[in-house]
């Protein structure tokens, strides 16, 4: 096995990872602090937050780990977009560590909130403020990864790495993507419809990478003389 294949297994293999890591980590993490009574119940579950705030960083930095893994393949055709495509990755991962930092945080406001017999609207408030910027973060983070993976699927389309019928999924995937979260920060909160036609890019994308990799045939001078 070449080098060039074990490392389309990686991405694939961390695409797969990532996404799993998150959704479960989502899943725990949103059962109780996107709940009415977060603040009652956040710090006696301390321990199923924590766990799901580590599936979640396991995911942050899986994302900057794809990025460096396409560079070496990217860079061949478009040095530009290989080096913008692993810093929106990198973008992203931060902003995602910023939202992690928020839901930890409510851990001990949930503590505090938990001791308090009078006077809890300070907590209450404390509570909406984090979880504003949590939300703020991750739309932001995901905004990141939007641009990012458009312009990855536009080299994957033009370079045919992979078939191009998958890079056009990416393409109205992200774009998907895109809008819901830039509406989302304007304050018109829409549906998870949107998102769901880049979740199957990112779970057709990666398979295919693990049976069959990148189709490699295509010279960069052929590329460059498109």
């Amino acid at each position: 096995m070449n080098t060039e294949r074990k490392t389309t297994i990686i991405i694939g293999a961390l695409f797969l990872i990532t996404t799993l890591t998150f959704l479960i980590g989502d899943e725990f993490i949103r059962s109780i602090v996107f709940t009415s009574e977060y603040l009652k119940n956040s710090f006696p579950n301390k321990n199923k937050i924590a766990f799901g705030t580590v599936l979640q960083l396991v995911n942050n930095v899986g994302v900057v780990a794809i990025g460096i893994m396409f560079l070496p393949t990217l860079i061949r055709y478009n040095k530009k977009i290989a080096f913008a495509y692993m810093s929106s990755r990198v973008i992203e991962s931060v902003l995602l560590f910023v939202s992690s930092i928020c839901i930890l945080s409510i851990i001990p406001l949930s503590e505090e909130y938990s001791k308090t017999v009078t006077d809890v609207s300070y907590y209450e408030t404390l509570g909406v403020l984090i979880k504003s910027i949590y939300s703020s973060a991750f739309q932001m983070a995901m905004i990141s990864l939007g641009i990012g993976s458009l312009l990855l699927c536009y080299l994957l389309y033009i370079s045919k790495l992979i078939p191009r019928a998958i890079s056009v999924l990416g393409f109205i995937g992200y774009t998907s993507l895109l809008i819901k979260m830039l509406l989302e920060l304007l304050g018109v909160p829409l549906g998870n419809e949107l998102l769901y036609i880049g979740a199957l890019f990112e779970l057709i994308m990666p398979l295919w990478l693990l049976a069959k990799g990148f189709d490699t045939t295509k010279s960069t001078v052929d590329l460059v003389n498109e």
